[in-house]
């Protein structure tokens, strides 16, 4: 006979009281099978995937996308057709009185080769921005950056953070979020900067820099410093911004020129910095030899045109002190 079982939250460790629904994996009356994936919760510290704790279909989607959901909270609702074991068992996990079953030494030697290794949380955070990244139209440009005006003695990167902030606020269409459902565009008056870089488990991590717009030359240069040595346990770095208004990567220090940098939504502009290059260019209607860094700029055509985009790019790009 079909029973209806009810779906909750359950503890998902770290002190955590529970996350926001980001994607549900299944529809009401899809036919699932236990472990199956059905529902990705985000936390502040990673993207949980959750599996089905039974077989039987699904009756009932209690929780729309997008919610946040505490612990404990009935998320959906499955019929099976007979009681199961362990029906109570949280979605992450294993209940406490489960028995486990150690494979012997050989079956160890011979199973390693075909050794499927899940995904660590900072990876699925990456497939998960990635999949947002397919939602935008996405559009780049290229330049390059006069640096022999700039102060030798101060970090590069910290300088071209300087000027990033100020060509942000002379294009400010840039430092913006879209909202694809309601196209809507909502421009920021501060810049709350991501910086990409790998951390040391070498995963991408986009920590972010608020108001950057607001730091002086000297202060840029202590963030800098701190997430290079403390990566995300920098105590610059600002966990309560939810997402960046605009994104820098430096692809220069991983020996790239240019790239085509992947632009997660809602921000509508990400900007690479390549590595430095020496070479002929005409000053003073001269041949001489200079610095350039190579800069890509991707941003969402549906927002921007060409020209706001190769503005941005030009004040960005104009040669001079910080």
């Amino acid at each position: 006979m079909a029973q209806l079982k009810e779906i909750k939250l359950h503890d998902l460790g770290e002190g955590l009281d529970g996350g926001k629904l980001i994607e549900w994996h299944v529809s009401e009356k899809d036919s699932i099978r236990e472990g199956d994936l059905i529902a990705s919760i985000e936390t502040s510290k990673s993207i949980v995937e959750l599996p089905a704790p039974m077989t039987g279909i699904v009756e009932k989607l209690n929780v729309s996308a997008d919610s946040v959901v505490n612990t404990g909270t009935t998320i959906a609702q499955i019929q099976i057709e007979s009681e199961e074991k362990n029906n109570n068992q949280p979605l992450v996990g294993k209940p406490i009185h489960a028995t486990h079953v150690l494979p012997n030494e050989t079956t160890m030697r011979t199973s390693q080769e075909n050794l499927t290794k899940p995904m660590i949380p900072s990876s699925n955070l990456m497939i998960k921005n990635m999949t947002l990244a397919k939602k935008v139209v996405a559009a780049t440009l290229f330049d390059e950056m006069p640096i022999d005006e700039l102060d030798p003695n101060i970090n590069i990167t910290a300088q071209m953070v300087f000027k990033l902030a100020n060509a942000l606020s002379k294009n400010p269409k840039l430092n913006a979020h879209f909202d694809t459902n309601n196209h809507e565009l909502t421009e920021f008056k501060n810049i709350h900067l991501g910086i990409a870089f790998n951390d040391r488990d070498d995963h991408l991590k986009v920590p972010v820099i608020g108001n950057v717009e607001k730091l002086s030359i000297e202060q840029i240069v202590a963030i800098i410093a701190s997430i290079k040595k403390d990566g995300m346990a920098s105590p610059f770095i600002d966990n309560h911004i939810p997402s960046p208004t605009f994104t820098l990567t430096n692809i220069g220090s991983i020996g790239a020129k240019y790239g085509t940098p992947v632009l997660i939504p809602p921000c509508v502009g990400i900007l690479a910095i390549g590595r430095k290059e020496c070479k002929p260019i005409v000053k003073n209607n001269e041949i001489v030899i200079g610095n350039l860094i190579p800069v890509s700029l991707t941003f969402d055509h549906r927002i921007l045109t060409g020209a706001q985009a190769a503005s941005f790019l030009i004040d960005f790009c104009n040669p001079g002190h910080i």
